[in-house]
């Protein structure tokens, strides 16, 4: 009898982990690396997005990386945390900018579709602290 009990509840317990394994495709990133991995949709190959850093008045060109099967990467060494802009200047694309804060051992995903960068959304562990913060601040105010 306890044969038939544990045998599925042990099947249950692998499923869920591979499951887990499968959902979470969170790269590996270095303690002293960051990794902007985005995935666009509606946009031909071979466009160039560029991730830059601004000086003053001036958007210093860091990376770029070409858009393959809507895909593109950056990866890079940094030490501290920092602001930075992803843009493209291709035909079409408007003058405007996403702006992206780096970190060391930060992953970061960008999704969005068609040219409009402003829209495309920015996924990381920073955001979702700064979400949840923002949820806690909501719910005090709230209570007071």
């Amino acid at each position: 009898m306890r044969k038939y009990i544990i045998t599925p509840a042990l099947l249950a317990i692998v499923c869920m982990v591979m499951c887990h394994c499968t959902f979470n495709r969170k790269a590996s990133v270095a303690a002293n690396e960051y990794l902007i991995q985005g995935e666009l949709a509606n946009l031909p190959d071979s466009i160039v997005i560029g991730l830059y850093e601004e000086d003053g008045n001036i958007l210093n060109c860091v990376l770029r990386d070409t858009l393959m099967n809507g895909q593109f990467s950056f990866r890079d060494t940094v030490s501290t945390t920092r602001k930075m802009l992803i843009m493209s200047d291709n035909r079409g694309f408007p003058g405007t900018w996403l702006e992206v804060w780096i970190a060391p051992g930060e992953y970061i995903e960008i999704k969005g579709q068609d040219k409009l960068v402003k829209t495309w959304e920015v996924v990381s562990d920073r955001n979702s602290r700064k979400k949840t913060a923002l949820r806690l601040v909501r719910w005090l105010n709230r209570k007071n």
